[in-house]
């Protein structure tokens, strides 16, 4: 006895399972670039709103305090007698907001 078979078209069986993963795929790679996304606008506010008298940390993790800003670095003073000036990249929004918190 033969039963109805059908070779199922588009949507077999190997095929919704390709769809399936391509679509996991799709999903963590939204979720992955979007969180990335986040932290870099959240870094470029931070490095927008930099203002004489804080507190910050670089990348490097030398804590100062910030005592002039330019267009693209920062002048930041160590213990009151020695200052760096740093471009502002190499300051981290992370390690600042675990200082000051």
């Amino acid at each position: 006895m033969i039963l109805l078979q059908s070779d199922g078209g588009m949507f077999s069986y190997g095929n919704m399972q390709l769809i399936i993963i391509g679509l996991m795929f799709a999903v963590l790679y939204f979720f992955i670039m979007s969180s990335s996304r986040k932290k870099k606008k959240e870094q470029e506010v931070f490095l927008e709103e930099l203002k004489k008298g804080d507190q910050v940390v670089t990348n490097g993790g030398i804590i100062g305090k910030v005592t002039q800003v330019e267009e693209t670095t920062v002048t930041i003073s160590l213990d009151g007698k020695a200052t760096m000036k740093l471009a502002k990249g190499a300051l981290s929004k992370e390690y600042t907001d675990s200082i000051n918190s």
